[in-house]
């Protein structure tokens, strides 16, 4: 009897599979191709090819085909968009899905080969118009087109979308290169400053403009009158604190560890001592050997006396287990223990990243600064690129799913996304990051940040654009165009 009721669940679970999957002899089709040619990429192409060609393969064929499996159509297209001989195969096949579908994927890609040919850009730039989503995925591949084909809509059209998500040197690089560029694309070069600015852009090697005055100072050194260091306002330092505590100290052990580490800091606070440095130690003890030993400590001995001497209250943050692995150092284990009895030390807790908390003290603590080599690439607040889901409401009757249009959330997504918060957070680590080198193996030397901020600023004094330049191979040389 159990086995006989086994079976039929089986039976109903496999059935009901084959209902959902829907298992068309033109997906079993396909599915071959793939299985197939694995890893073959040009053959898959080829098949495909082949099958969609074939008089067998209607457009109500392929319309079914689409509804069930999105997918795979995705995996299709690309291949198909990818290859110049197929790219027309790719804009018949995309035509057929509904523009409202809702496969964002999908839809992404039909826009994006649209978006490859000068008959159907058009037809791109009339679906990212109807979509909610203000993503770049939808709206770079337009914008290529119109550096093509239409030239003197490309910047307007660049600078409409640059508050909706982050914009590099590689997109406005077409209007930096270019000889003519000001002519060619009629640029408005305040507002192409104006987002060098917004995103901290800095150029790489030769800007073509039409201001004859341009001039490029080597350096500008001490202080500019009109040119100012970028700072972080406290509103903005609470909003990357909120976010920063969400990322890193939402769970129980870490929120617990936080604690911790705050209490420690007013209890310090209590006693007169108001740290000021919150100097990354694990940093300093792998700086030269990439492993910790005893120049490291030595080093980071001598980076605290540096500092107390300079006038500071540094707090050095490592890790637990540096202390607690000193029996392995047999014969400098004492002389180690001393020096570290002289150094004012937050040692982090197993199991949580040391970084979090010497960058979280800064933030708690006004006019601070943190000490350290690392870029913090982990740490830095990634863009979402893709926007929020929308949500979705059923006519009754009907039988379609009609996507509504989040006006109010859009509206918060471009005053207040991750990605300003990623912006806040460069210019923080900008007026707050001290850096270092040693001369010797221990003879450290602070580096803190310039009077003058490397951004892209305007001088009211002289009326001028400043714009920080780096070499073509990405050195900082402290080069300005002036404008």
């Amino acid at each position: 009897m159990r086995f006989n009721k086994l079976f039929q669940f089986i039976y109903n679970f496999q059935y009901s599979l084959l209902l959902n999957f829907k298992m068309t002899d033109f997906t079993t089709k396909v599915i071959s191709i793939f299985r197939e040619y694995r890893i073959d990429q040009t053959k898959q192409s080829e098949a495909i090819q082949q099958i969609l060609e074939d008089e067998s393969t209607t457009d109500e064929v392929l319309k079914e085909f689409i509804h069930t499996q999105p997918k795979i159509v995705n995996r299709m297209l690309h291949l198909l968009s990818s290859n110049e001989n197929t790219i027309k195969l790719s804009i018949n096949f995309a035509k057929l899905i509904p523009d409202d579908i809702e496969h964002y994927p999908l839809m992404s890609l039909k826009v994006n080969i649209y978006a490859k040919t000068k008959q159907t850009h058009r037809l791109a730039v009339e679906i990212v118009r109807k979509m909610p989503n203000k993503t770049k995925r939808l709206y770079m591949p337009i914008f290529q087109g119109y550096l093509k084909w239409k030239p003197i809509i490309a910047f307007p059209f660049l600078y409409q979308f640059r508050h909706w998500f982050p914009l590099e040197y590689n997109d406005i690089r077409p209007f930096i290169e270019t000889s003519n560029a000001g002519t060619y694309f009629e640029i408005d070069y305040s507002k192409l400053f104006e987002i060098l600015q917004l995103y901290n852009i800095r150029l790489k090697g030769t800007f073509y403009t039409n201001s004859e005055n341009a001039e490029v100072f080597t350096t500008l050194s001490g202080n500019v009158e009109g040119m100012s260091r970028v700072t972080v306002s406290s509103r903005q330092i609470s909003e990357i604190r909120t976010l920063f505590n969400k990322k890193n100290f939402s769970k129980g052990k870490t929120s617990h560890a936080k604690y911790n580490f705050e209490k420690f800091l007013k209890e310090q606070n209590i006693d007169g001592i108001k740290y000021d440095m919150f100097v990354d130690g694990n940093n300093i003890l792998h700086y030269h050997d990439r492993r910790v030993n005893m120049n490291g400590f030595q080093r980071l001995k001598n980076a605290y006396d540096r500092l107390v001497r300079m006038g500071y209250n540094p707090l050095i943050i490592i890790h637990r287990r540096h202390r607690d692995n000193l029996t392995k150092f047999a014969k400098t284990k004492g002389h180690i223990e001393r020096m570290l009895d002289t150094i004012d030390i937050y040692y982090t807790p197993y199991g949580i990243n040391d970084d979090i908390f010497f960058m979280w003290g800064g933030f708690v603590t006004p006019g601070s600064y943190i000490v350290s080599n690392d870029k913090f690439r982990d740490h830095i607040f990634r863009t979402q690129t893709q926007s929020k889901k929308t949500k979705q409401t059923h006519k009754k009757g009907g039988g379609k799913t009609h996507i509504k249009k989040q006006q109010k959330s859009l509206k918060k997504q471009q005053l207040h996304t991750q990605m300003d918060d990623e912006l806040h957070l460069k210019r923080y680590f900008d007026q707050s990051m001290v850096t270092y080198n040693f001369s010797t193996r221990t003879d450290i030397t602070f580096i803190f940040p310039p009077p003058i901020s490397r951004c892209t600023q305007f001088n009211h004094v002289d009326s001028k654009w400043y714009i920080p330049t780096l070499d073509k191979d990405g050195t900082d040389k402290n080069q300005w165009y002036i404008i």
